[in-house]
């Protein structure tokens, strides 16, 4: 990570220390929050903790795709890529991530985790489970991009 990446980092990280404190930094100064006006409502759609230490960055216009994906028991996502990176935070049921360049052993996550799936790895998610899994992904691709391109099978995952 060369200077400038690290710099925008560090301020991307108090800015969002700051915002999650209930401060908004404008051109630099701190702002007290001001509370909204009329109606505004929110509904929390998903909550995940990621473990994983992630840095993200862009080359240019970016497109965002949030979806909602009901995975049934015994149902997989088949083999595929992202040409962008994947956020995924897991609502509700299990489910196995498989991805291609390690031993294809599962890993697994549960309802309240989330995970990351850098751009271009192979990877596939299954409910091995009892329940039905749901999960919420925020795709960030390029601008005009498509999030998800079938892959084939590793050839070391049988």
């Amino acid at each position: 990570m060369d200077e400038r990446e690290g710099t925008t980092r560090r301020h991307f990280l108090e800015l969002a220390a700051l915002a999650g404190a209930g401060v908004i930094v404008v051109g630099g100064t701190e702002a007290g929050a001001t509370p909204p006006t009329g109606t505004v409502t929110r509904k929390p759609l998903a909550q995940g903790r990621l473990d994983d230490q992630i840095t993200l960055s862009t080359q240019g216009p970016s497109d965002f795709h949030i979806q909602r994906v009901t995975v049934a028991p015994g149902a997989d996502s088949g083999w595929h890529t992202h040409p962008g990176v994947a956020l995924d935070i897991l609502t509700a049921g299990t489910l196995s991530v498989y991805v291609e360049g390690t031993k294809c052993e599962p890993r697994r996550f549960e309802a309240g985790q989330a995970f990351f799936v850098p751009p271009g790895v192979t990877h596939m998610a299954r409910n091995e489970g009892a329940d039905p899994a749901e999960v919420y992904i925020t795709y960030l691709v390029a601008a005009g991009a498509v999030p998800r391109a079938d892959a084939a099978k590793p050839a070391n995952c049988s």
